[in-house]
């Protein structure tokens, strides 16, 4: 008997599991495939940007021109907000952006309760 097969029975040191193992690696490849999966499809659609590129602020209103860049299809919408020198939101309006173009441009008027300083896109979300 070698010393390593005596300190195994006085010890009693486990058998290795080959099922055990087999499972744990099974189930980590499948994570990294679901995790590849996840990351390949983010980038292919990802999520929508939108940039303010003008805006022209009146006592009551504001006018801002937008650009988005989304994914072919997607239906997005967008909060656009007017802000006074102080930072506080005077108004906005939510803009939808439909059809199978991936770069949209438009330009909106909305009502402001006083003088907007500034336009900004404060979120935009994909819909469908």
């Amino acid at each position: 008997m070698s010393e390593s097969s005596r300190l195994d029975a006085r010890y009693g040191r486990r058998a290795s599991n080959p099922r055990r193992t087999r499972l744990l690696v099974v189930l980590g490849l499948a994570l990294l495939v679901a995790l590849a999966a996840v990351l390949y499809l983010w980038s292919r659609s990802g999520p929508p940007v939108a940039v303010v590129t003008a805006y022209h602020a009146e006592n009551a209103q504001l006018t801002v021109s937008l650009s988005i860049t989304k994914g072919s299809g997607q239906h997005v919408s967008c909060r656009v907000q007017g802000e006074d020198r102080f930072g506080d939101v005077v108004g906005s309006v939510d803009v939808d952006f439909t059809g199978a173009a991936t770069q949209v441009g438009r330009t909106v008027t909305f009502p402001t309760r006083t003088r907007a300083v500034t336009g900004v896109v404060d979120s935009c979300r994909v819909l469908g």
